[in-house]
């Protein structure tokens, strides 16, 4: 005989949550305290209870014979946890990241200049430059000026005009880092651009910064494609430097199947890519 909805969407959620209860329990017991610490405090993000209580909302359509919604909650749900999981979203990070080899500073011969794409940098509070989340740009350039690997660094970006300050443009907040980090100040250069287009738009106009050099494109990892797609469309040459990697060479563990903010952020950015390389820019 055929349960009524009620106890049947009480069976089915008991077992779900069971699960749940159960999974830092075994982490736990097989990984130790911290792990089970960490994997409770996974569970506790707002993301991780929204995609749970999506999935409650799926597991009640289907008790309450509400196929149809049960199976688009169900889509959203697998959606979601398709691009918030580290487990899924590293994956494609890493062939993103890898779609385009990369200059060896060890054992390739050293660059004329280095052109180091903004983005990396901001200001704090109290108006003083400091590294991004993409910071690993402006830093892996300087720190390869002092490894003798170039003997310039240009700096991109300019402040979006009417909405930021002069003082926001990314080239000038690089170059303050830079001479503070003792790059000389004869060896940086400037050039401007709103975005990635524009900069090597404008690159492309200074033909004497490229012209006969060995002339380095450093941008993120995840970035470095569109820099790329982008230089040739503007007819300019340049070798790609990949820096800030964004995906992870780490073993799976069992707490990169939950949903997770950091995971999200990285799709979103790879996601920008997608789009920015559908729509040409």
């Amino acid at each position: 005989m055929e349960l009524p909805n009620r106890r049947r969407s009480a069976k089915a959620l008991s077992i779900w949550g069971a699960i749940w209860i159960a999974f830092p329990i075994v982490i736990g017991l097989t990984q130790g305290k911290s792990q089970a610490e960490k994997i409770l405090t996974d569970m506790a993000t707002p993301l991780f209870l929204v995609w749970s209580l999506l999935v409650v909302a799926s597991i009640l359509s289907f008790c309450a014979a509400k196929k149809i919604q049960g199976w688009l909650l169900l889509l959203v749900c697998i959606s979601l946890w398709c691009v918030s999981t580290q487990v899924v979203v590293d994956r494609l990070v890493q062939h993103m990241e890898s779609s385009i080899p990369s200059w060896d500073y060890v054992k390739d011969e050293p660059l004329d200049a280095i052109v180091v794409f903004g983005g990396g940098t901001s200001r704090d509070l109290h108006g003083r430059s400091q590294f991004g989340q993409s910071g690993d740009r402006a830093g892996w350039g300087a720190r390869l000026y002092h490894l003798g690997k170039t003997k310039k660094l240009i700096a991109t970006g300019t402040a979006l005009p009417g909405v930021e300050a002069i003082s926001s443009d990314p080239s000038i907040q690089a170059r303050e880092i830079w001479l503070q980090l003792k790059v000389p100040d004869d060896a940086i250069e400037e050039i401007d651009g709103i975005n990635t287009f524009h900069e090597l738009q404008n690159i492309a106009k200074h033909p004497d910064v490229i012209a006969g050099k060995r002339v380095g494109f450093l941008t993120s990892a995840f970035h470095l494609p569109r820099v790329m797609r982008l230089a040739k469309a503007a007819g300019v040459e340049g070798i790609p430097i990949a820096s800030d990697f964004r995906s992870n060479s780490r073993v799976v563990k069992w707490q990169d199947l939950i949903p997770d903010a950091d995971a999200l952020n990285r799709f979103d950015l790879i996601f920008k890519e997608f789009l920015a390389g559908f729509l040409g820019r």
